[in-house]
């Protein structure tokens, strides 16, 4: 293999990585715009992997948790909390900082 060919497809190999990082950079760019705070208000509760009570345990949430709201639903708010997002129970969300 010649080093012309070399060069070219250590190129295409960079070129094909950089797209690869731009999309995954895109596909998180909601996580990068502001979110509207929300706060948990029970003593001690969990994020769960999906919104139901059955499902695995993500993170251990106190009283006054900051979280980011992702979504509202019924039941359920989709919620970030650092590197984790999941499932809150709505009732144990407070739009207002605890004042205990």
């Amino acid at each position: 293999m010649t080093a012309k060919k070399i060069l070219i497809i250590l190129y295409l190999a960079a070129f094909i990585g950089g797209i690869f990082l731009c999309s995954k950079m895109l596909s998180n760019i909601d996580r990068m715009s502001p979110q509207k705070i929300i706060y948990f208000k029970d003593a001690a509760g969990y994020i769960m992997a999906e919104p139901n009570e059955n499902s695995m345990k993500l993170l251990e949430l106190d009283k006054g948790d900051k979280l980011e709201l992702v979504s509202e639903g019924d039941e359920w708010y989709k919620v970030i909390n650092g590197p984790f997002e999941g499932y809150v129970k709505r009732k144990s969300i407070s739009e207002n900082p605890s004042k205990d």
